[in-house]
């Protein structure tokens, strides 16, 4: 019995339709070239398992370096984040950062060597192949699940992240909608921002913007570790959610690096048995010569098992040239391809739970404001399989989920029921997601009917503003929908509505008249969001226009200060108020507080030095105006030239006038600098003309403000406007 079941074990099991247990003669249990059925441990798993951890170890030091990076002067600063998905931003914004760079080097080295970079240098593959190995050390061996459809997954989304921005913005708006009539169709399928053009983005202050906060990254660890392994196989997140593996799947096809063998190769399995990118080896070897699964992602760990040393990686002929060796071979692959069972799906269920599994994307995306995009599609493919289980479930007489009995000859055994309870609830998390994803879209169209009447945020907050009826009527409409999706204490059924939602709550509730409501929203993102300087001055503007009196305006921003102590633009504004109520020190307190926290930062001294020289102390303002100019004429943001133009007029106000003037040639170079990066950007061009106005060269101003509207003119969706709502701020 024992030896049966190690038998067993060696070969592989797989449940069929029908719910028979049957072996597959993968390792056969008999001597083959005098080898035995004892695979030898693999040297390669060592060496890629170094190489994974020495890729985690030096994406820890990256962040640290970035964290230390603000020890002596408060900013932060380091390269950007090497990870694929900030080639997004690339093709959004044109800043080419080190994620872009990284990604398009590693198609390029994938279209020649084949999916080594998946194997050797990702870390969710370290993550995954982790949990594998956990896995096996305690008796669970996944097994990967194989549906036709969702294989497509990855390149569907691959195409989404990086290729439908810019199909939207050329073709459907530009070529097919037309930019006149493109404002009703945005809200269906996003807007179409024009390309700024290139610049670099290699240097970032804010590394982590892009990266969902602890309490979501170990959850998304987990899912994409743990629970993706455990129901979809050692390579289920690859497989099934990967978009980069969207690009390298394909780009393999054509690589004419690959996993071949000699003569010496006598079909023992070995390659197959050790293979955790579920790839039968010694089948295609023996059929093509080679391997031509996409998902092969060049590991090793089969050449380096292969008792006769048969296989090894070489160059020649791309998966998408490989004909089968011989007629034997055709026949096979012809048998192969008609036999259904390869697949845990039929065609009409692949349609049926791809389906589900969109569902279950929309559902997850963005839940509790929170899930971000590639842990939703890890969510919707553990929900599809537990789907897929519970159908079974119904149809079959006999159902098991790795060790586990679910259902026997038809009973439902206990861990039958368990399992059925926690699918149900899963499922049930899913569809409540879609639902309230579904209220909030609605609700973010009709509100779209309200913006299209071009009322302003400022209009609105005027004294005895009063929106048409119909205007209100839509708006009234949409807050309902986003009352209906907000949370359970707030009158919804919903999660609690994120920082882009209230935004646009607080617009809509202006535009019904009701500035207490709109405020409370705006406090509501104080307390739970992630403010921005602009977003409590907003705040202020409203508090002002119901009448509000300065000490509560101050109040406000004192509490929201005490919790977002990151906010130098709200520490000078009430650094400001503090002045003009007499409170002096106060004001040069907060100040000498901001510049403790970023004393690199020349926006900081820049407003403190402004504040110091309009209170009395002038000479300690003129030397702070002189620090924050010497750091803004280093510094390699774009700000820096706005920076300047305010030194100089600060320094220009206190007599300053040959520093005023260098701090605005400064300006102007850093400018023209970013212009040339940019040469189609009309807000770079327009602030170019506007330094040259200031420094009193008409002639020039005159140029650069003729090219700015030229820009405007060609790209008309590039202008600024002054009616968007606050959520667009």
């Amino acid at each position: 019995m024992g030896q049966a079941s190690n038998q067993q074990h060696d070969a592989g099991v797989c449940e069929s339709k029908r719910g028979v247990v049957m072996s597959l003669p993968v390792v056969q249990s008999m001597h083959v070239g005098g080898h035995g059925t004892k695979i030898r441990r693999s040297r390669a798993s060592w060496w890629r398992a170094g190489a994974l951890i020495l890729l985690n170890v030096l994406m820890a030091a990256h962040i640290i370096v970035w964290w230390l990076s603000g020890m002596s002067d408060g900013v932060r600063e380091t390269i950007s984040p090497i990870e694929p998905s900030e080639s997004m931003y690339t093709i959004e914004t044109g800043a080419i950062n080190a994620g872009f760079i990284f990604f398009v080097s590693a198609i390029v080295a994938t279209l020649v060597f084949g999916r080594y970079v998946c194997g050797w240098g990702c870390h969710i593959v370290a993550l995954q192949d982790l949990c594998s190995w956990m896995m096996e050390k305690v008796g669970l061996r996944p097994r990967a699940w194989r549906s036709r459809l969702l294989m497509l997954a990855p390149l569907v989304l691959a195409m989404y992240m990086f290729v439908w921005p810019t199909f939207r913005r050329l073709v459907l708006r530009d070529l097919i909608v037309g930019r006149d009539h493109w404002a009703s169709f945005a809200p269906w399928i996003g807007e179409a921002h024009d390309f700024p053009g290139w610049s670099s983005g290699l240097i970032v202050e804010d590394f982590w913007k892009t990266f969902p906060p602890w309490y979501v990254a170990i959850p998304f660890l987990f899912v994409c570790g743990f629970a993706i392994v455990y129901f979809l196989g050692s390579k289920g997140f690859c497989t099934y959610g990967c978009p980069y593996g969207g690009f390298f799947a394909p780009a393999d096809l054509v690589a004419p690096g690959k996993i071949r063998v000699t003569d010496a190769c006598e079909g023992c399995g070995h390659c197959t048995a050790v293979c955790t990118s579920n790839v039968r080896v010694h089948e295609e070897v023996r059929d093509f010569g080679m391997v031509v699964d996409p998902g092969c992602m060049k590991c090793m760990d089969c050449v380096s098992v292969c008792p006769n040393d048969a296989l090894y990686f070489g160059f020649g002929a791309p998966t998408v040239m490989a004909r089968p060796r011989d007629e034997a071979a055709t026949k096979r692959l012809a048998a192969k391809k008609a036999n259904p069972r390869q697949w845990d799906t039929t065609r009409r269920e692949d349609i049926v739970f791809g389906l589900v599994f969109l569902l279950l994307f929309f559902g997850f995306r963005q839940m509790f404001n929170m899930v971000p995009l590639l842990m939703a599609m890890g969510l919707a493919g553990i929900g599809t399989y537990l789907a897929w289980t519970l159908w079974r479930l119904l149809r079959l007489d006999n159902v098991r989920l790795h060790s586990w009995q679910l259902k026997y000859k038809g009973s439902l055994a206990r861990a039958g029921v368990v399992f059925v309870l926690i699918a149900v609830v899963f499922l049930g998390a899913g569809a409540w997601g879609g639902a309230v994803r579904a209220s909030l879209f609605a609700a973010g169209l009709k509100g779209l009917e309200v913006e299209q009447a071009g009322i302003g945020a400022a209009e609105a907050m005027a004294p005895g503003f009063k929106a048409p009826e119909d205007v209100k009527r839509s708006a009234a409409k949409a807050l309902a929908l986003y009352r209906r999706a907000d949370a359970p204490d707030a009158g919804g059924w919903g999660w609690r509505l994120g920082p882009d939602d209230l935004l646009k709550t607080a617009y809509l509730e202006l535009i019904a008249g009701r500035k207490d409501r709109a405020e409370r929203d705006l406090l509501r993102i104080m307390q739970h969001g992630r403010p921005t300087d602009v977003l409590v001055s907003e705040l202020g503007s409203l508090m002002r226009s119901r009448g509000a009196s300065e000490a509560e305006v101050t109040g406000v921003f004192e509490s929201t200060l005490a919790a977002q102590p990151q906010l130098n633009g709200l520490r000078a504004a009430l650094a400001t108020n503090y002045a003009r109520s007499g409170r002096v020190d106060d004001a040069v307190r907060l100040y000498d507080e901001a510049i403790v926290l970023r004393p690199g930062d020349p926006v900081t001294k820049k407003d403190a030095g402004m504040l110091l020289a309009q209170v009395g102390q002038r000479e300690r303002g003129i030397a702070l105006l002189d620090e924050a100019a010497a750091l803004a004429y280093g510094h390699r943001f774009r700000r820096s030239a706005e920076t300047l133009r305010q030194i100089s007029r600060a320094l220009g106000l206190v007599g300053e006038t040959d520093k005023s003037r260098k701090a605005l040639s400064h300006a102007i170079d850093i400018a023209l600098a970013e212009a040339e990066r940019s040469p189609r950007n009309p807000e770079l061009a327009a602030q170019v003309g506007t330094l040259y106005a200031e420094a009193g060269d008409a002639e020039k101003a005159g140029q650069w403000t003729s090219r700015a509207q030229e820009l405007l003119a060609e790209w008309p969706r590039n202008a600024p406007s002054s009616t968007r709502p606050p959520a667009e701020h």
